[in-house]
């Protein structure tokens, strides 16, 4: 017989009968008690909920960082177009704070995307004038993620398209134009260029090379004598009086690649930057890939380049 079960004395055919167990007596053999039990049951409820709490927590964070992580503001009502313009726009500041500009054209043969820098040439150093347009061109001559020479160029060629960019007064503008499907490739590409340049030493004398061709084909054109003349009679206090293309006289440094580097690290920040995208997607295909693409360009937070001396031009000694 078990010793659990309680015993009653039999009854007159001399058997014994085995009595069930009270809850007491059960609770004496354990050496636990019933309020105990409860207790441990409540508390094991207890911890089961604070392990759910803390998941759905976690599950509410992670959601928010995702969101967080790309699309800051969208500004939908920021474009005013005419009645006739049937494309949609969006515009979009990621994390970083770029700004970006979408365009959706479902009849548009091809696609187009533009990053502008708010850093031109009136930013060049006194001793390296020139740098910024330098600067524009060694920037096509490879990255980490695409370290071969111009890589934009070949593929916009496969896309039957064409890359182009310039450098003005206030601002450097790199923009190509492809067929729609070749969008989302190129303006990786392009992206790449203010993220993680290369700089490379084997490009450093063959772009200079470029530049200072391009000052001198400007020789035989109407517009960069008068452009040079106005320049000559400008405030001369003013960074605008300075020789701005660049040239073999100006550029040939020995330190050119730390100062090349130097002038990117000051102005090429992501604050700095804003961006249009153009193609037959949706717009929320095009948000999408400017969310991939662009955040990772990395915001520095640098101040925009500000010039106190207004360019105004100076005739027999007159400022007019």
């Amino acid at each position: 017989i078990n010793a659990e079960w309680p015993l009653r004395p039999g009854n007159d055919t001399g058997h014994t009968e085995i009595l069930p167990q009270t809850e007491e007596a059960a609770d004496a053999a354990a050496g636990t008690s019933t309020p105990q039990r409860r207790r441990s049951g409540r508390n094991r409820i207890i911890c089961v909920l604070i392990i759910l709490v803390l998941l759905l927590a976690l599950i509410v964070v992670l959601c928010l960082t995702i969101n967080a992580r790309v699309v800051l503001t969208v500004y939908p009502e920021q474009v005013i177009v005419p009645e006739t313009d049937k494309r949609k726009y969006r515009v979009i500041e990621l994390t970083n704070s770029i700004k970006v500009t979408l365009v959706s054209d479902s009849n548009s043969p091809t696609a187009s995307t533009s990053y502008n820098v708010a850093v031109g040439s009136l930013a060049n150093p006194d001793d390296v004038l020139g740098l910024a347009h330098y600067l524009e061109h060694m920037l096509f001559m490879g990255t980490k993620k695409y370290p071969r020479e111009n890589t934009a160029d070949s593929t916009a060629t496969k896309f039957d398209g064409w890359i182009n960019a310039y450098t003005d007064d206030l601002n450097t503008n790199y923009y190509f134009s492809v067929e729609n499907s070749g969008l989302k490739n190129m303006s990786d590409i392009y992206a790449q260029f203010f993220i993680e340049p290369l700089f490379n030493s084997s490009s450093l004398g063959r772009e200079m090379l470029a530049v200072d061709s391009e000052y001198k084909m400007g020789f035989s054109d109407d517009f960069w004598p008068f452009y040079e003349l106005m320049t000559s009679l400008s405030n001369p206090e003013s960074p605008h009086s300075r020789f701005s293309t660049g040239s073999l006289s100006t550029l040939n440094k020995t330190d050119i690649r730390e100062r090349l580097q130097e002038f990117y690290d000051r102005y090429y920040s992501a604050n700095l930057i804003t961006i249009a995208m153009v193609g037959n997607q949706t717009l929320d295909t095009l948000q999408d890939w400017a969310e991939e693409l662009f955040t990772s360009i990395p915001n520095k937070k640098r101040a925009r380049p500000t010039y106190d001396t207004l360019p105004s031009l100076c005739l027999f000694g007159f400022l007019l």
